[in-house]
């Protein structure tokens, strides 16, 4: 799905397709997400690593437009979503042939909070934060589940009674 649909946009290689063997770990990696073996990845590294890409968008997108399924994005709070839509994710979605399934009108149609994209396959993005109320992290469910700056979001609350707020994401 990478090396045909994803237009790198940024960096030394930027307006080419992306290419998996430019890191050795990256064929890899998505070798075992399309091997469907494993229920939960993990992706660490380095700044500058390229995890925003190869753990973060490429599955977003592959979830959203090759399997055509929902896809919860777990952050640290709200106020990153719209960084992370407007920023990493529309122009990825903007530069494929995908584009033309972008909402036009709606959250993530424009800027401003976003909070849920709906496209026109009928896939949604939803985004929720690590904080909050366990009650506002069961408001929604979907197959996947990709979470990004995790620092912090494997604490349990003292009102707790669900585990980890990552543990609480999973559970939807």
């Amino acid at each position: 799905f990478a090396a045909e649909e994803i237009v790198v946009q940024t960096g030394k290689h930027a307006k080419t397709k992306y290419k998996p063997d430019r890191k050795p770990a990256s064929r890899l990696w998505f070798s075992e997400i399309e091997s469907r073996r494993w229920i939960t990845h993990v992706y660490t590294g380095p700044v500058q690593s390229g995890k925003s890409l190869d753990a973060f968008v490429i599955p977003i997108l592959w979830c959203l437009f090759e399997k055509e399924e929902n896809v919860i994005v777990g952050l640290p709070d709200m106020g990153l979503s719209s960084a992370k839509w407007l920023e990493e994710l529309k122009p990825m979605i903007e530069a494929s042939r995908y584009a033309d399934l972008l909402p036009t009108s709606g959250q993530g149609s424009r800027g401003g909070d976003v909070e849920e994209v709906r496209f026109k396959n009928g896939t949604s993005l939803i985004f929720m934060s690590f904080g909050g109320s366990d009650k506002a992290r069961a408001a929604r469910t979907a197959q996947n589940l990709i979470v990004t700056e995790t620092d912090g979001a494997n604490e349990v609350s003292e009102r707790s009674d669900e585990g980890t707020k990552i543990d609480q994401l999973i559970g939807r």
